[in-house]
């Protein structure tokens, strides 16, 4: 049984450039965002997701 301990776990944070004070304001329409990740596999997630965007 697995307990859990081998498991990744990775925290990315997603940010409105505007109004981001306010995290659970919702608004219609394309908004920018801030990406945000410290370990080495959330930077290369958060690369892979630059380069579909780009």
């Amino acid at each position: 049984m697995n307990d859990g301990s081998d498991a990744l776990r990775i925290l990315i944070q997603f940010l409105r450039v505007r109004e981001a004070d306010d995290p659970y304001d919702f608004r219609f329409g394309p908004q920018d965002y801030i990406f945000f990740g410290r370990d080495r596999e959330v930077r290369e997630i958060l690369t892979d997701l630059q380069a579909l965007i780009d």
